[in-house]
């Protein structure tokens, strides 16, 4: 909507009259919020009674007056309600605005006061909370609204170190709002101005004065605990609140300072929702959250005291749009024993009547703009040889028992190589935030409640067939024309009907796995697609847990059988452990595993009952992979035929042959575990005469089934990438994914003989004389693979016909990169035969060097602003830095390397003639402290295949050129 007016302000004359105008600004960036009496301000007066008309009979006249005393923008008794957001800013990690998934949302009780949802506000990302689904809120009453340059008053009951700022970008509604769509909900907004959400944290959170639930509306609703102003800035100035920039000043230092993008919650969201069966009265206001850097949450926290000096200020980066003027405080000084506040106008001052006594500061290590604070939770967790664990283990206890060898023979306290094959209980310590329930207590889908809502029709049909035209492809045990057509059914009859709870679960699921997997490559950005995705999962959460408790059904099975994998794709170990566990336990409950119970199905449930299994039998097969830890389903109980088509199937011939190929694949991955890694049980070892019996064997089996493939299925190699056809990006896609299994079995192959060759004494002559040639062969296997999975991904993500959508779920390409690149790092420490220093030494260095570079630039590509994927390239640059380095410090390195490598990466500090050693005992890692605090072993707080193991070598120690 337009008013009549770019800026409004009120304002005592110098003739003594209460008046609206519009400023006459000297400049376009002129502080409104430090006017006095000696500025000599100039207003046109705005005349008529209602400041948000838009039919003319509100205008700017002609009248110029001058500005004695700066009011506040609005009175108390023209504001019917103030709403206003908390945990709304995704702190130190730049999120766009997060548009949750309404078609209709949920409606709740407003009162005539002032509103604050307590959940929209600071730091979601930095404390690991979970978003919340929807926002949260709580009331303040009208007398809490505060004129510009008043006095803030500090009631008794809260004087005990404990007030609290919250600077707050406000939005002014120009008239009556009920039911109103986001896309039409700017169209409502009058004005924008700033505001103060001034708080009492003791009283709000200590449970001793609070009681167990939080405060929020006793304290914060005090009067006076609601400052706003001093301008209002049409909208017509403002038509993106997203390009504003909120800056809080205290006591001259910058405490808070944010983008409005960083919201969670849009401000067309917040509007939608919130007049969602509630009219929003014309003059209502709306804040919009605080970000990071309130008092409470600094070391040791920093509360208001009489005469502390505030500014909000929220300002746009363009010249062209609004700018708000900022609110100040300035000294005080005390009256009749009373501390109270004589400041000039454009000031909020904090007022203090007789103090309590002072209770000790609360050391909370992390607090959230609402003041609450995260509870670990502690989990013993197993890891055995076939993790990614396993292998960091392996790798980095070998390049630090390269360096102890040279600075002591023997380190006490220090494990050697050889126990870094061992497995061991873990302790992790997470910090898990509660989910948001988003149903209501009693689990009653008929009560106002967040879990039996959907978004509109067009998004819902395109995330299905988002997720069929994906994920269902490659493991397609739902059927989709029964799926889209239960969908219908329930839509045909405008979502009345009785809903399965199974089926709107699994329906969520869907969404959530639709969203997740394919962000990046559609408009949605990777933080809406998250957060849309989270909201779906704790949907289908919150349907599907009491009736799994009640009985189980085929849906049950699917429900858990995805949630599964979608948790793969996030940093939640456990819950991924456990819910796999749960969905094979369901699955044999149901009988899906046998073939007799399976033909007393119809044919079509028949199918899609054996295809649930053999998914569970997938799924179960990776996590052992991953996680290392025994299968949950032993091969004897895997009997059922060959997967075959149905009438309806949302696949082909292809396709179900490249579901049939994957199972008998895996069933070849389920030989490897058993016969080379003791099926993760960490009971045995094997020798090193059966180990290489195993590997010829099993390869045996493995070129066998690939010549067992059709046409259509045929492995992509390095040398017919060039042949690969982008016009057909299903059956490529079949054929990509398929490879990358299969490369990924060979590296799980070969990989026992490259730990165990990193299990050798570098320095032992009789061990250097244990090496065989086939142990070494074998070994350059393993690497080579591994050279293989990142060249196809490169070239995939970096060519301009292919892309993303020929490779599947983004985290499983992720896996297969990072793993391989962990090989091809660890291979450059595997011991030869010979070891002095050669040219080929060097260029074996150089390769390795140009392949990790390959996985990042790879990687790069995958996806953006992805949290998981820029921690593993950050680690993958740390050790392509490491090789760099090492190559630069071999005496061997030639002129021209010095020269290319010194010009990629010119802050290198290069002393060629400090290093003098052999390729195979020096390197360049004098900085690090080799003992069991690197972190190698300890509070591994990750999803198992992207350990913090990494993170934890990188950060406690200096890996740096400087050591040169």
């Amino acid at each position: 909507m337009k008013v009549s007016w770019n800026r409004a302000i009120r304002f005592i004359a110098t003739d003594g009259r209460t008046l609206r105008g519009e400023p006459i600004l000297s400049t376009p960036d002129f502080d409104l919020g430090r006017t006095d009496e000696s500025t000599r301000l100039q207003a046109k007066v705005i005349a008529g009674r209602d400041l948000y008309d838009t039919s003319g009979q509100t205008s700017v006249t002609d009248e110029v007056v001058t500005v004695k005393t700066l009011l506040g923008p609005v009175e108390p008794s023209e504001v019917p309600i103030i709403r206003c957001i908390g945990l709304n800013y995704a702190t130190h990690s730049k999120l766009t605005s997060f548009r949750p998934l309404l078609a209709q949302p949920l409606a709740f009780v407003l009162f005539t006061s002032i509103l604050f949802l307590p959940m929209n506000s600071f730091e979601v990302r930095e404390t690991g909370r979970k978003p919340p689904t929807y926002p949260f809120m709580f009331c303040k009453g009208s007398p809490a609204v505060l004129d510009h340059g008043a006095n803030v008053v500090v009631p008794k009951v809260a004087q005990d170190d404990q007030a609290d700022y919250e600077g707050e970008l406000c939005v002014v509604l120009g008239k009556d709002a009920k039911d109103v769509s986001e896309a039409d909900a700017l169209d409502y907004v009058a004005a924008y101005t700033v505001g103060n959400d001034i708080s009492s944290r003791k009283l709000q959170r200590d449970s001793t004065l609070a009681g167990p639930v939080p405060q929020w509306g006793f304290s914060k609703g005090f009067d006076t605990y609601a400052p706003l102003g001093p301008v209002l800035v049409s909208s017509a100035l403002i038509p993106d609140p997203a390009r504003l920039q909120l800056k809080t000043v205290v006591d001259g230092e910058l405490r808070q300072s944010s983008g409005l993008d960083d919201l969670l919650f849009s401000v067309p969201y917040l509007i939608s929702y919130l007049s969602t069966g509630t009219t929003l009265q014309k003059g209502s206001i709306i804040m919009t959250g605080t970000p990071g850097g309130v008092g409470a949450g600094l070391k040791p926290p920093r509360y208001l005291v009489p005469g502390t000096k505030m500014e909000v200020n929220v300002s746009s980066p363009s010249k062209d749009e609004g700018t708000i003027a900022p609110s100040s405080v300035v000294n005080s000084e005390e009256r009749n024993g009373e501390h109270t506040i004589s400041a000039p106008p454009g000031m909020i001052v904090i007022s203090i009547q007789d103090p309590l006594e002072a209770d000790a500061q609360s050391q909370n290590d992390k607090t959230d703009g609402m003041a609450m604070s995260l509870v670990k939770d502690e989990d013993c967790s197993f890891f055995g040889p076939t993790s990614n664990i396993a292998l960091m283990r392996t790798i980095f206890r070998a390049v630090a028992y390269k360096r102890a060898a040279n600075i002591n023979n023997t380190i006490v306290g220090f494990k050697t190589p050889a126990d870094a094959n061992r497995t061991s209980a873990i302790n992790l310590a997470r910090a898990f935030p509660e989910s948001p329930n988003v149903c209501s207590a009693s689990g009653d889908a008929s009560n106002p409640g967040g879990c039996n809502i959907l978004p509109s029709h067009e998004q819902t049909e395109q995330l299905v067939n988002r997720y069929f035209s994906n994920t269902g492809m490659l493991f397609p045990y739902i059927h989709k024309p029964s799926f889209v057509e239960t969908y219908s059914h329930i839509r045909e009859q405008n979502f009345r009907g009785n809903v399965r709870r199974t089926f709107l679960g699994l329906l969520n699921m869907v969404l959530a796995m639709a969203a997740w997997s394919e962000s990046g490559r559609q408009s949605t950005t990777r933080t809406t697609s998250h957060f849309e995705s989270a909201i779906f999962y704790q949907r289908a959460q919150e349907l599907c847990g009491k009736p799994m408790q009640r009985g189980t059904s085929l849906e049950t099975v699917q429900f858990l059988l995805l949630t599964s994998q979608y948790l793969q794709g996030t940093q939640q170990s456990v819950q991924t452990w456990a819910v796999h566990g749960l969905a094979v336990k369901a699955a044999m409950s149901i009988g899906i595993h046998s073939k007799e119970a399976l033909r007393r199905l119809p044919d079509v449930e028949q199918e899609m009952g054996k295809r649930t299994w053999l998914s569970c039998v997938l799924l179960d097969r990776h996590l052992s992979m991953t996680f290392g830890r025994p299968s949950a389903i032993p091969d004897d109980y895997v009997r059922l035929d060959v997967p075959r088509l149905v009438q309806g199937d949302h696949i082909d011939r292809t396709g179900i042959s490249f579901f049939a190929g994957t199972v008998s694949l895996y069933k070849i991955l389920w030989h490897i575990m058993g016969s080379l890694y003791g099926h993760n049980l960490g009971c045995e070892e094997t020798s090193d005469t059966n180990m290489i019996t195993q590997i010829f064997l099993i390869q045996h089996e493995l070129n066998e089934w690939q010549d067992s493939l059709g046409p259509g299925l045929s492995l992509v190699t390095p040398e017919n990438m060039l042949n690969v056809d982008s016009s057909n990006p299903i059956g490529e896609r079949y054929r990509f994914v398929l490879t990358m299994r299969y490369l990924h079995a060979q590296l799980l192959l070969y990989r026992p003989v490259l730990t165990k060759l990193l299990s050798t004494d570098f320095d032992s002559s009789q061990s250097q004389q244990s090496i065989s040639q086939m142990q070494l062969n074998l070994s350059d296997s393993c690497t080579d693979y591994a050279r293989k999975i990142i060249y196809i991904v490169h070239s995939v993500l970096t060519r301009p016909d292919l892309g993303k959508h020929f490779l599947g779920a983004w985290w499983f390409t992720l896996y297969y990169v990072f793993n391989a690149s962990l090989l091809v790092f660890g291979s450059l420490f595997v011991p030869k035969a010979d070891n002095n220093v050669s040219l080929d030494s060097v260029s074996q260095l150089e390769m390795g060097q140009h392949i990790l570079g390959q996985a990042i630039e790879a990687l790069l590509q995958l996806d953006q602003d992805n949290q998981l994927l820029s921690r593993c390239i950050r680690y993958l640059q740390d050790l392509q830095r490491l090789v760099k380095e090492w190559v630069l410090a071999t005496p061997s390195a030639t002129a021209t390397t010095y020269a290319n490598l010194s010009a990629s990466q010119p802050h290198i500090l290069i002393n060629k003639n400090a290093l003098v050693g052999k390729i195979n005992t020096d390197l360049p890692l004098e900085g690090i402290a080799l003992d069991n605090s690197i972190g190698l072993i300890q509070n591994l707080e990750f999803d198992p295949s992207l350990s913090n193991d990494f993170q934890r070598w990188f950060d406690d120690n200096a890996w740096s050129a400087d050591i040169l």
